[in-house]
């Protein structure tokens, strides 16, 4: 889920970074609505989720843009992306751990399992005791960091000894996993990793791909706007759908979004406040749960009964807003001193 920074206001990175800001934002607002049933039924929509998919889509255009045409050192590689991931979620994990071992009575639906928490911190999906039938980690949004340690892994290995056609070698083997999950329903870990939403990073693989040939997309603001309008129109109009699998749903039109904003004018000059949180946003996905978790605490003795719809859109602003806040300053004061300390370690 990372993305090289780009401190220019043009340009397509740093519209993949406003996106990024957008996709964080939609999963803490899809989070928000959970905190009360009256919440719940105030904001039934849960289209926020598909905010993960943008998310996925992104990391594989970024995977090719990164290392485009550069020799690429397997145990390099593969530190690199784990110093961006694991620090911080294992902060996080810990921090959680410690509330619901002292404070219990704050946690919504988290259960304490040793054997799940060791999975958690090592990026292995195992049965949420407290969601059961579900493979969450303890840390219920680290469940698409499981995929990102995977993608990585791949792309990694793969780039190593299919340097040329490394993008080929990858979308066969995530077509080939998709597939069987598609048509073997498969159930556990098997099923976890066979998921077809496993290509939403094929469609960022082939968007970077086609990023880095010169003129091989067109830019403009009406091919822009429109392949952005017509990517959202997709995921109102197919959101809760039969449609088989959520790639389908989510997938495909996240793919589309990513498109428009990759076809936008290479003058446009994108929100520097949104650049920000695009850059925070890992920091956001990560801490928004505990942003929550204490703004119900805070709210449950204020709010009684059946609330009138405005203290609904009360809540929803205060916590996108208090969420927002936390994660740039967990990112600006934690995250990135931890990433460059531990950067300044692999150069050493």
């Amino acid at each position: 889920m990372s993305t090289p920074r780009n401190k220019s206001r043009e340009g397509p990175l740093s519209g993949i970074q406003c996106l990024r800001a957008l996709a964080a934002m939609m999963v803490v607002w899809v989070h928000a609505r959970e905190q009360f049933d009256w919440l719940s039924a105030q904001f039934p929509s849960t289209m926020g989720a598909h905010g993960v998919d943008l998310f996925f889509v992104i990391s594989g255009l970024i995977m090719v843009v990164s290392t485009k045409g550069k020799p690429v050192d397997l145990r390099n590689f593969l530190w690199r992306r784990f110093i961006r991931i694991a620090p911080l979620y294992w902060l996080a994990t810990a921090a959680l751990l410690a509330i619901a071992l002292t404070l219990p009575s704050m946690m919504k639906s988290t259960v304490v399992s040793w054997p799940h928490v060791l999975g958690s911190f090592l990026f292995f999906p195992v049965e949420s005791p407290g969601l059961p039938g579900k493979l969450m980690p303890l840390l219920v949004p680290g469940w698409t960091l499981n995929y990102e340690m995977f993608f990585y892994l791949l792309f990694g290995t793969f780039t190593f000894f299919f340097l040329t056609s490394r993008s080929i070698v990858i979308l066969i083997v995530l077509a080939g996993l998709s597939i069987i999950g598609w048509f073997a329903k498969l159930e556990g870990v098997l099923g976890f990793y066979c998921d077809p939403i496993v290509f939403t990073f094929g469609f960022g693989i082939i968007l970077g791909e086609a990023l880095c040939r010169k003129n091989t997309l067109p830019h403009g603001p009406l091919i822009s706007v429109g392949l952005f309008s017509l990517g959202a129109m997709l995921f109102v109009s197919l959101h809760g759908l039969n449609t088989g699998h959520r790639i389908v749903s989510a997938g495909i039109p996240a793919a589309i979004i990513v498109l428009g904003v990759l076809t936008s004018p290479l003058t446009l000059k994108w929100p520097v406040w949104l650049i920000q949180i695009g850059d925070s946003s890992y920091s956001l996905y990560l801490t928004h749960i505990f942003v929550l978790g204490v703004l119900r605490a805070l709210s449950r003795p204020i709010i009684q009964g059946q609330p009138d719809p405005w203290m609904g859109w009360a809540f929803m602003g205060v916590a996108l807003a208090a969420s927002v806040c936390v994660g740039y300053v967990v990112h600006r004061f934690i995250e990135l001193p931890l990433t460059a300390k531990l950067h300044r370690v692999i150069q050493h």
